[in-house]
């Protein structure tokens, strides 16, 4: 019962739409907003990143017109469906960028992706485990594993369950 409230799964229908929409994981969406924001829609970083995944103005400007977004302002990423839909769009194109390299991805998504493609080059094509053991912003470093580790935790949580109900099985 613990796990329920220390991993909670606000916004789920938005997080799925979205998350398909872009072929993403929905679990790591989850796991992204929990890191960024702990699921409050008004959060406001030291780094002006804004809402549940945290977009930053100039990254959620590009992806807004990619999105052909109309009259976007930078106050519409306090909106849920907005900021998810600039977030997930934005994390998709990052691992587009990495070949769909996960680990680059997240990394990206935090950092930027120049600092990203920076630790990898530099360490060549290894373990990429290992290579996030040598990203040298340690704020970086960190988020990776948490990310990943809340990933994991979504799909062990409500995994089965998750797909029980969308299966229409009993059991819930």
């Amino acid at each position: 019962p613990l796990d329920y409230l220390k991993f909670p799964l606000a916004y789920w229908d938005l997080i799925q739409t979205y998350a398909q929409k872009n072929e993403l994981a929905p679990f790591l969406v989850a796991g992204i907003i929990r890191q960024e924001s702990a699921y409050n829609p008004r959060a406001l970083s030291y780094a002006n990143a804004r809402g549940l995944m945290q977009v930053i103005p100039p990254t959620a400007r590009r992806v807004a017109a990619q999105l052909k977004l109309r009259n976007f302002q930078i106050a519409h990423l306090y909106d849920a469906e907005t900021n998810i839909a600039i977030g997930t769009r934005y994390l998709a194109d990052l691992l587009k960028k990495f070949d769909g390299n996960l680990y680059r991805a997240i990394a990206g998504y935090n950092a930027g992706p120049n600092a990203t493609q920076k630790w990898w080059t530099a360490e060549g094509e290894i373990d990429h485990e290992a290579v996030v053991e040598n990203i040298t912003y340690r704020a970086t470093r960190n988020y990776v594993k948490r990310v990943l580790r809340n990933q994991y935790n979504y799909q062990r949580i409500y995994g089965e369950s998750l797909i029980r109900q969308v299966a229409g099985t009993p059991g819930n």
